[in-house]
């Protein structure tokens, strides 16, 4: 019996999703503050900020069907070496035109490396102890992103952003080099009539939807938890930081975790009910001082999302067929996408105008409504899983 923890099929995918969110996680937080350095406005850094996302989400499904029919570790290279292109650039290119280029080509190559790793998971995990595979894939790259938040700041005030794009650039050469060293994928020539009919079930189309709304809260805390935390407890760059990094170290502890549970569990459906619940009512929690408290909730937010994340993964791979997994798995990253981008258009002005608290516990409430139509419509999501 192959154990995921052992599986020789899962190391390489984790190591460069490792090495991805390490050299992507460092500075991508701080971006904004770079631009307003390099005199860009504020409308400019909104519509550069934008661009990236945009590109990152129209070509998320397209990715995802371009992974069934090639091999998914020649995708990976592109994307590292589109990203590496990216922080090239931005240690070089000061007009706005050329700006917008290198963040068209970030979102490319940051979606083509997410999208084509995790297709490479998916297909790699066996009938057995998948969610074991997936828990530690997540809780390795989660891992290094809570490290990445934490010594960005203290990097980028020691060696300033030029360097730190320029050893980004050099560190995704590097990824795509080690990127062939990634097993070959299983490739498929599935019509798109196919895909059509995989989402054709009720309870699928329900599921993808309450993702949707479940992504609301990533658009808060996109737009309002690092001014949350500066305006209601004043931390600085590096309180952020370790604040954010601590509260993702639980969300890699919960990964994996997760994972290992729902392999011994007959079905999915009260552990994924029991992370909406926490994620739900610890987001709406996190607002109160004092700041130890509020961590604690936020950690426990956490926790939940942990369990939700690597769930998707498995409910993803129980649900579709292996041929067409990576192009339905891109339909669920679109959705998941989708709603964080269309909620920050809502809670970036909600939270100018009520105070940065108001959009962290309106998404809260968002959460706990998805977990009521996920126990309203339970037969239909988690029939087969």
């Amino acid at each position: 019996m192959n154990r995921s923890g052992n599986n020789p099929g899962l190391a390489w995918p984790a190591g460069i999703a490792a090495g991805r969110a390490l050299v992507y996680r460092l500075t991508f937080f701080f971006l904004p503050l770079f631009l307003l350095e390099r005199g860009r406005s504020g409308w400019e850094v909104g519509l550069l900020m934008s661009l990236f996302a945009i590109t990152t989400l129209l070509l998320a499904m397209p990715f995802g069907f371009c992974n069934d029919r090639m091999e998914s570790r020649r995708l990976v290279a592109a994307g590292f070496a589109a990203l590496a292109v990216f922080y090239f650039g931005l240690s070089s290119a000061a007009g706005f035109g050329p700006l917008a280029l290198c963040f068209l080509l970030g979102g490319l190559g940051a979606s083509l490396t997410q999208i084509s790793l995790e297709s490479l998971v998916l297909k790699g995990a066996g009938p057995e102890n998948r969610g074991g595979h997936f828990g530690v894939y997540n809780s390795v790259t989660t891992l290094v992103v809570a490290a990445a938040v934490i010594a960005g700041g203290r990097l980028l005030e020691t060696l300033g952003f030029r360097s730190i794009f320029f050893f980004s650039g050099i560190g995704c050469l590097i990824l795509a080099g080690l990127s062939f060293r990634l097993g070959r994928s299983r490739q498929s020539r599935s019509p798109v009539s196919a895909y059509r009919e995989d989402l054709s079930a009720r309870g699928k189309r329900i599921f993808i939807l309450i993702l949707f709304f479940f992504a609301f809260h990533w658009g808060a805390e996109v737009t309002s938890y690092s001014p949350f935390l500066r305006e209601r407890f004043g931390y600085d760059l590096k309180g952020i930081g370790l604040y954010m990094g601590i509260a993702l170290a639980a969300l890699s502890a919960a990964s994996f975790l997760g994972g290992k549970l729902s392999d011994r569990l007959h079905s999915i459906r009260r552990v994924m009910a029991a992370g909406f619940i926490l994620s739900g009512v610890s987001q709406i929690l996190m607002i109160f001082p004092p700041p130890g408290l509020s961590l604690a909730f936020r950690i426990l937010h956490e926790v939940g999302d942990g369990i939700i994340l690597v769930l998707i993964f498995f409910w993803a791979s129980k649900t579709f067929h292996v041929a067409r997994l990576s192009g339905n798995y891109g339909v669920i990253t679109f959705s998941l996408l989708a709603g964080q981008a269309v909620s920050s258009l809502v809670f970036g002005p909600l939270g100018a105008a009520l105070g940065y608290a108001a959009p962290l516990w309106m998404s809260g409430i968002v959460i706990l409504l998805c977990f009521i139509a996920l126990q309203r419509y339970r037969r239909e999501i988690f029939a087969g899983t």
